[in-house]
């Protein structure tokens, strides 16, 4: 798989505005971060080099500004094309520029020099290898690579081992990385030494440098999960928009992960990543080792918004855990007042269907506390006797509802499609007793239900606890909707939760608080609010939505009070 770093660099963030003006037979012309560009629509039998041709730039730089191109160009692709004169051999070097930038002395977290890694090369081990790289672009039709490797003075293993797949002959307009210098990164044997013992809280910026790790190319993958890929990046642009208004200035990088180890180290040990100051990244788990110790090492904060099962969090300081653990959510439920639980007629259901996954946990733990407090509670289990007896559950429910307090039910842990059917039972029992006053408590996936069980969710005063919740009925969510829906031309994918809406609320959160400001904005989807389990741990974020799905259908949601 060929590594093609996506990089966009958004000076004083994105503002999209058409131009009065229009250049090459007509085509819109549109503004981004004070710079021009055409806005494109691919034609057939179209392919990048032509593109390249036609608008005088390079691929490198369509590609920067078109991340999904690493999926393949398109028939009706929309793109946004610099307009700009490209002339061969005077492409930009971005290593170069951040030299010469004003960022070169914004502050960045401590890291040893390449001389002094060099000097202690002899008591230290190899990290990884950092190569500095110089794009080839073929020019003639069915060119020999041994013939590029002569023109390049490279070798010919040495290109395959870093453009895995590359046929002997390339077609016209094909990408090359050629490898150009090699730095090693050395650390020393003993960890101990390495740990850092400055404080770990977030660094602030001028002008931050945020890097994003996408695994657009993933190759087990579906369709649909790059998608959500691009969702989440796509919010992040409108966010984008939203903070140039308000005079924040930042720099985001974007970069192809893969789905092995090896094409994270080449992102990991590009020039790119040295200047950055933050990561947002989604990788696979045998990644996340190496992403996590990289993190470690270089003191490079990482920023992970989609998987809650990342045991590298509970060692490395510079992480940020989007989606907690189900364990710390277990744990302030049930740090709730006993007031939840006092005094109420408390009934478990039960049914031969359940899970054994971490909501386990949480449907035992509420037992034993109740228990330890000596609060009563009956469990009810669907047990489906013989065929020739006459048996109900909603009944035998409906018989242990009370009609003298508020009944609390609480269902165990399910596979969606049995929560479904209990929800159902549960609705049944309140039908037959219908004087009864009954809260049903539910767990996050139920969010996903369809909106046939809504009526028996809003009958049942339903409680869903979740770390994200977005409620579509509300004014600066239907504006959310208007201007992606303008700007990328499509509707949000039906997912749980809305990735745009996640990629939003991240930026619009974390580039104020690293560029120091106290400004803080209403979130769509998601809250924000971490916490440290250990003195050397990341941050989890523990930031939990109650929902409420009231009897007058209405929905309520409230923060859980920590």
């Amino acid at each position: 798989m060929k590594f093609r770093p996506i990089i966009a660099l958004f000076v004083c963030l994105i503002c999209f505005s058409l131009s009065a003006e229009a250049q090459l037979n007509d085509i819109p012309v549109i503004k981004l971060f004070d710079k021009e560009y055409y806005k494109y629509e691919v034609q057939p039998s179209e392919t990048l080099y032509s593109l390249s041709r036609r608008f005088n730039v390079s691929q490198e730089e369509i590609i920067a500004m078109n991340p999904f191109l690493v999926e393949g160009l398109k028939t009706g692709q929309i793109l946004i094309i610099p307009l700009k004169t490209f002339k061969p051999g005077n492409e930009i070097d971005p290593a170069k520029n951040q030299a010469d930038s004003p960022e070169k002395n914004l502050p960045e977290p401590i890291m040893p020099t390449r001389d002094s890694l060099s000097v202690a090369a002899s008591s230290s081990s190899v990290l990884f290898e950092k190569w500095e790289y110089e794009f080839y672009t073929v020019e003639k039709w069915r060119e020999n690579l041994s013939d590029i490797a002569k023109r390049v003075g490279v070798g010919v293993d040495e290109i395959r081992q870093h453009n895995p797949n590359v046929p002997d002959r390339l077609s016209r307009g094909s990408l090359l990385m050629i490898p150009v210098k090699k730095h090693k990164v050395h650390t020393k044997p003993d960890s101990k030494e390495q740990e850092p013992t400055e404080d770990f809280s977030p660094k602030v910026f001028r002008k931050p440098n945020i890097a994003l790790l996408l695994p657009f190319m993933l190759d087990d993958t579906t369709v649909n999960s790059i998608e959500r890929y691009v969702e989440f990046y796509e919010g992040m642009l409108l966010a984008a928009d939203s903070l140039k208004q308000l005079n924040f200035s930042f720099d985001l990088s974007v970069f192809d992960t893969g789905n092995t180890v090896e094409s994270l180290r080449m992102v990991l040990s590009s020039s790119w990543m040295d200047r950055a100051n933050y990561v947002i990244a989604a990788v696979n788990p045998e990644q996340m080792m190496f992403l996590s110790d990289w993190s470690a090492r270089e003191k490079k904060y990482l920023i992970l918004p989609f998987s809650s099962r990342i045991p590298e969090t509970e060692y490395n300081p510079y992480i940020y855990q989007i989606n907690p653990p189900q364990s710390l959510n277990h744990q302030a439920l049930l740090e709730l007042d006993t007031s939840l639980y006092a005094g109420k007629n408390i009934l478990f259901i039960r049914t031969d269907r359940e899970s054994l996954d971490e909501r386990r946990e949480l449907f035992d733990s509420i037992k034993i506390s109740l228990d330890h407090q000596g609060i009563p509670y009956r469990e009810l289990t669907d047990n489906k006797p013989a065929l020739n007896i006459a048996y109900s559950f909603p009944d035998t429910i409906a018989r242990f509802l009370s009609l003298d307090k508020e009944n609390l039910i609480i269902p165990a842990p399910f596979p969606l499609t049995e929560s479904n059917r209990v929800i159902t039972l549960v609705g049944s029992a309140a039908n037959i007793q219908s004087k009864a006053s009954i809260t049903l408590l539910g767990y996050p996936e139920w969010l996903a239900l369809s909106k046939n069980n809504l009526p028996q969710l809003y009958q049942l005063n339903t409680h869903i606890y979740s770390n994200y919740y977005a409620d579509f009925q509300e004014e600066k969510l239907k504006e959310f909707q208007k201007s992606y829906a303008y700007e990328f031309g499509k509707d949000l994918l039906n997912t749980y939760p809305r990735y745009a809406l996640m990629g939003y609320d991240i930026m619009m959160y974390f580039v104020p608080k690293i560029s120091g400001s106290d400004w803080k904005t209403e979130s769509l989807q998601h809250g924000f609010d971490f916490v440290q389990t250990g003195e050397r741990s990341g941050k989890y974020n523990r930031h939990l939505f109650i929902i409420n799905y009231k009897p007058n259908r209405k929905i309520l949601s409230r923060a859980l009070p920590r």
